[in-house]
């Protein structure tokens, strides 16, 4: 785990330290868990937007059949 160093307002800090105070955790719990729900966030979009992609490939795509087709006859000459 690595630590992170921020600069914030006083009155900032303040405010954060009640908001802590009244859930019974820390700001660095606070901090902590807002920054791994930010993770979170952009890793669901990038599935979401996976899904949807494959989605669009089910809907669109079409069954070429079986190659009958090899590398070396496309050259032939």
């Amino acid at each position: 785990m690595c630590q992170l160093t921020l600069e914030v307002d006083d009155e900032v800090l303040a405010q954060a330290e009640a908001v802590a105070e009244t859930e019974n955790t820390t700001v660095t719990t606070l901090l902590r868990n807002f920054v791994e729900s930010l993770a979170a966030r952009s890793s669901d979009r990038t599935e979401q937007a996976g899904k949807r992609l494959q989605a669009t490939f089910d809907k669109l795509g079409r069954d070429m059949g079986t190659r009958q087709w090899t590398r070396e006859s496309l050259y032939e000459r």
